[in-house]
Order: structure tokens, then C-alpha cells, then sequence
């Protein structure tokens, strides 16, 4: 991942992935948490040398927090950057 930041006034989290191996590589599962609440996001495949962007809508009251990305069989977690 390369980048992960909270849209506050748009109410979304975005989220920047790039593959620069030449292995396929798997998105388990996108977990934002904030300190109350924990919004679970689908998998998707990263094709080598690949670049995806993605954006989550972040509806509670609480802002997140914290990113958790499973990938294949490791486990990556970001704090979220605010864009005010």
C-alpha cells in the first residue's frame, strides 16, 4: 500500500495499492477500524506491476483510525492520515 487517507468532508476512506513484484499477489481483506467501529471490505486480486486505487464510504461518527490490509498470508496496518 502506498498511501491511505480519510476524506472527512466526503465521508471516505481512499486507499492507493501497487504490486511492484512480478508474483500475483491477493487481498485477503481491508479492515478500517475506529476506536468503537470496524467496517470489513472485500478482497481483490493485484496484478504484477499493478496499481489500484479504492475508496471505502465511511459513514460512523467516530473518524477511522487505522487500516488493516491481509495480503496473501501477511497482515499490513496503517494509521489514517486525515485530508481536513
Amino acid at each position: 500500500m502506498t498511501r491511505a487517507t480519510y476524506l472527512k468532508e466526503a465521508r471516505k476512506v481512499t486507499c492507493e495499492f501497487a504490486n511492484d513484484t512480478v508474483d500475483l499477489k491477493r487481498v485477503d481483506d481491508i479492515r478500517i477500524t475506529s476506536g468503537t467501529k470496524a467496517i470489513i471490505s472485500p478482497g481483490f486480486p493485484l496484478l504484477p506491476g499493478a496499481k489500484r486505487h479504492m475508496e471505502v464510504d465511511w459513514k460512523e461518527t467516530d473518524p477511522p483510525r487505522e487500516l488493516i490490509i491481509h495480503v496473501d498470508a501477511s497482515t499490513v496496518s496503517r494509521s489514517l492520515s486525515t485530508n481536513d
